[in-house]
This record gives C-alpha cells, sequence and structure tokens, in this order.
C-alpha cells in the first residue's frame, strides 16, 4: 500500500465541531489544493504527459522482469514452475525490450519525421 500511494499529496482535512460536539467535516485545506493542482496529469504539456507515461511503463516493464528474474532464480528446485518460468521470459523480455522503440516511435512526430524523410529521401 506504501507504494501505491508514494506519489499522492497527504492532504489536510478540515472538521469543526458542531452544537453535540461530533465534526463536521469542511473540506481539504486550500494550500494542499494549490500544490495538487500544480502536480495534476492535467496540466503537464503533451512532451511531458507522454515522458511520464514512458517512464512509468519501462519502470513497470523492469520491475516484472526483475521479478520474473527472481522467481526464475527461486524455483529451480521445481521443474514445473521453472519450465513455467522459461516459458513466461520471452513475453517478459519483449515487453522490456521493444516498449521504447514502439512507445517512441507512436509518441514523437520528431523521430517519425527523421525516419520518413531518411527512408524517402530529403527534399532541398
Amino acid at each position: 500500500p506504501t507504494v501505491a500511494f508514494g506519489f499522492m499529496i497527504p492532504l489536510e482535512s478540515i472538521y469543526r465541531p458542531d452544537a453535540n460536539n461530533q465534526l463536521i467535516y469542511l473540506g481539504v485545506d486550500v494550500g494542499a489544493q494549490r500544490i495538487s493542482k500544480l502536480i495534476s496529469f492535467k496540466s503537464l504539456s503533451r512532451p511531458e504527459r507522454n515522458l511520464l507515461i514512458y517512464t512509468l511503463v519501462t519502470t513497470f516493464a523492469h520491475f516484472l522482469k526483475g521479478a520474473h528474474q527472481m522467481f526464475w532464480f527461486l524455483t529451480m528446485d521445481d521443474a514445473h514452475l521453472f519450465d513455467l518460468a522459461t516459458n513466461v521470459y520471452p513475453i517478459v523480455n519483449s515487453l522490456t525490450t521493444f516498449f521504447p522503440p514502439v512507445f517512441l516511435l507512436a509518441t514523437s512526430k520528431l523521430v517519425r519525421d527523421e525516419i520518413t524523410l531518411g527512408w524517402c529521401g530529403r527534399s532541398r
């Protein structure tokens, strides 16, 4: 759970006691709201958003590959699990190897233009 909420901004809730001395929720502290708006995903420009998605997915893919390698090492004694780890390896390896260039081609107009101009020849 700590990893899942590691990138969330802690927000301060505001409460006020009523006549019966029960707390009534008033909302979130304004300062915390301002900070959360500054860091929101919507405020990022398109290249920054693409870089963030690229970084998160690549990090997850390498985390998955590391977990697979640990699983592979720990299951060397069990033939059935070791065969499972061996059969899953091409999927995990392909994800970590081929995702970065494919995502770069899909999101970067500059890279696509350089490749197509290289194939078709530059017009002067």
